[in-house]
């Protein structure tokens, strides 16, 4: 299963709000559910949620990499290097 925008705590760490982004995380009870179901049917691959489904097969893998690396940027620069590692 691939990385897909659920609501999680993770949005706030990586600077997203998720009430100001442009295609809205799927909720965490809709990823299991699909994923569970996509076990049950033996399938060895599941993108859950239908606007990541199309995202996925219309976005370019290279637009995709780098959306992420700037995500993980974004998110190195909020968060302090010694939080990461476990200062204190």
């Amino acid at each position: 299963m691939p990385a897909a925008l659920t609501n999680t705590p993770v949005l706030a760490k990586l600077g997203l709000d998720p009430r100001t982004m442009p295609m809205k995380p799927i909720s965490v009870e809709q990823c299991v559910s699909e994923g569970l179901n996509a076990l049950e049917e033996n399938r060895s691959r599941i993108v859950p949620g239908w606007m990541n489904r199309i995202m996925n097969a219309l976005v370019p893998a290279s637009v995709k990499r780098t959306m992420t690396a700037k995500m993980f940027e974004r998110m190195l620069t909020i968060t302090k290097p010694s939080s990461q590692l476990g200062a204190r």
